[in-house]
């Protein structure tokens, strides 16, 4: 159904997410509509080989050794839904990333809960704290859910942000997703309003503004790589899966070649 785009007005994106200006029962709507659950069946299957892809990590040469220098270039790490600091979502990704000299910083979210204006309040709180460390823009770096909340801050502050990179995050709606993570997705607008949850999805979906990268994964069993591919910027697939690929070697490969 239509979606008031108006809601997409300029100005601070927690501002913005905060402001309850539709009803309800409209972005309710709007969000089972957006969100389609896709089949699968074969591809959930190997979601399971995740744990096979983080010994794989772990003798690759990819992550073990120095390959670029970062020159100390802060990187703000945001999770995926149900990610966070509780089963350390990025600790190999921050190992990666102070080897080869960049700076990360996580977003500081405990459990990725889809309570959107919190998160843009983590994300804002880590990019000043940024600016002031290094006096460098950071790059965004999110996986799934989280790279849809960097999307949707850079939509608002693309002056702050020097890079946005998105790992298994669809880029387009409507959103073909695995019917687990629906019926999660609902069950937390449901908690925390589907309104701002409604926003977050629809500023996430403008065309980005600052320089952005969308890594997918091919054998993802949770999102279809297909919706995270978006014309008119870089799209890189990798041979991973969703649950697997932020502790694969080819998506440190696949970021080493973009952050040289």
């Amino acid at each position: 159904m239509p979606f008031d785009q108006a809601i997409l007005q300029k100005g601070n994106a927690a501002i913005v997410l905060r402001q309850r200006n539709i009803s309800t029962s409209d972005s309710s709507a709007f969000l089972s509509d957006v969100l389609r659950v896709g089949d699968f069946s074969a591809r959930w299957k190997d979601e399971l080989k995740f744990m096979r892809e983080y010994r794989s990590l772990l003798a690759d040469p990819a992550f073990t050794r120095q390959t670029i220098d970062g020159r100390g270039q802060p990187v703000i790490l945001t999770p995926g839904l149900c990610g966070g600091n509780w089963i350390e979502s990025f600790r190999p990704m921050e190992e990666w990333l102070k080897r080869n000299n960049f700076t990360p910083i996580n977003v500081g979210i405990s459990l990725n809960t889809l309570h959107p204006a919190a998160a843009m309040d983590k994300i804002a709180a880590k990019v000043r704290s940024a600016h002031e460390e290094t006096k460098m823009k950071p790059i965004l770096l999110g996986n799934s859910l989280g790279g849809i909340e960097n999307l949707f801050y850079a939509r608002y502050h693309s002056s702050e942000i020097k890079r946005n990179i998105t790992i298994c995050t669809p880029h387009i709606a409507p959103i073909e997703i695995n019917s687990i993570v629906k019926a999660t997705i609902m069950g937390f607008a449901w908690a925390f309003g589907s309104e701002s949850v409604a926003k977050l999805i629809t500023g996430a979906m403008e065309h980005p503004i600052v320089p952005t990268i969308s890594v997918r994964a091919k054998y993802d069993g949770v999102v279809k790589p297909e919706s995270c591919v978006r014309p008119g910027i870089e799209n890189i697939e990798v041979d991973a899966t969703h649950l697997g690929a932020l502790v694969n070697p080819n998506t440190f490969k696949a970021l080493a070649r973009v952050l040289a």
